[in-house]
């Protein structure tokens, strides 16, 4: 009834079992390389710039939503630590207490907590080196508040939103491009759960990663364009735009009056007068957002962000 398999049947099926397994190798190597290219090529296309570039930008409000970080700083007058508790607020919303302790990395590898900070006022912002909306804006501003505040005893912070592209050798090249003094402009990267989270509680600013079928490149990451001011002891004290002119000039009029103004920012109601020949051009009427006090809230919304 049943056929009986010869030796001859047999050493042919092995034979077609030994083609079909290296045909099925082939194609899957063959994948793998395809898969490899395709990879190679995604991260060549994000490259570090050699020169600053220019971008579109969405509005704050719209940021904050499309981050999910509603954090409206002109209303809330207490702040919610992690254990559940309140604590009091300065007038801009964010804790008086200061913001939270964080231990990030510069570009030398060397660990910078918000202790290391401590004595002297600083100022942050939050970038990234691929972006192509107002990232270069922000680090122009940061530049110019470097350069004309070289007498002033401070430090300046850029804090990468997207650290797993931004690496020590990338971050350090970005700063070269922005004529950053090592002495004085850290540009620090650290885990993005952390670094998302300082911002957003502490700073009270939203930041997001895009992913899926909107992320673009130049454009992985929605943050703010706000450039925050955080005095001696580690409390915010103000915020200010990084791409509008007039609140730069503010900010670094702030800065440099701050030893005879302790404290909050305090000048939201003095018009700027009298200003160096070099800012001619600016604005004369009191900047849109300098201190953040809750008679200003109808400015609050004025920024862009990539």
């Amino acid at each position: 009834m049943f056929g009986t398999m010869t030796t001859s049947d047999v050493g042919t099926s092995s034979q077609s079992m030994r083609r079909l397994l290296r045909r099925s190798g082939a194609v899957l190597w063959i994948l793998v390389a395809v898969a490899a290219v395709l990879m190679i090529r995604q991260r060549a296309n994000r490259q570090e710039p050699t020169a600053a570039p220019t971008g579109d930008a969405i509005s704050e409000k719209e940021l904050a939503s499309e981050a999910g970080n509603e954090h409206d700083p002109f209303t809330e007058e207490t702040a919610t630590t992690e254990n559940g508790k309140t604590s009091p607020t300065t007038a801009g919303g964010w804790d008086a207490d200061g913001i939270d302790d964080f231990e990030f990395f510069d570009v030398e590898g060397n660990p910078v907590t918000k202790y290391d900070l401590l004595g002297k006022p600083w100022v942050v912002s939050f970038i990234f080196t691929s972006c192509a909306g107002t990232c270069p804006a922000i680090s122009r501003s940061m530049n110019e508040l470097q350069d004309k505040l070289a007498d002033v005893d401070m430090r300046f912070v850029s804090i990468t939103v997207d650290p797993e592209f931004d690496t020590a050798e990338r971050l350090q090249k970005y700063g070269a491009i922005y004529g950053a003094n090592p002495e004085r402009w850290l540009f620090l990267t650290g885990d993005q759960i952390d670094i998302y989270r300082l911002i957003q509680k502490s700073f009270k600013m939203p930041v997001k990663e895009i992913l899926g079928p909107e992320r673009q490149l130049g454009y992985e990451v929605l943050h703010s364009n706000y450039i925050m001011h955080v005095d001696a002891t580690g409390r915010v004290v103000g915020k200010y735009d990084g791409t509008n002119d007039t609140d730069m000039v503010a900010l670094r009029r702030t800065l440099q009056n701050q030893d005879a103004a302790s404290g909050d920012d305090n000048s939201d109601s003095a018009p700027i007068e009298n200003e160096d020949a070099d800012d001619d051009s600016q604005s004369s009427s009191s900047p849109s957002s300098k201190a953040i006090t809750p008679s200003s809230s109808n400015a609050k919304d004025n920024t862009e962000a990539p």
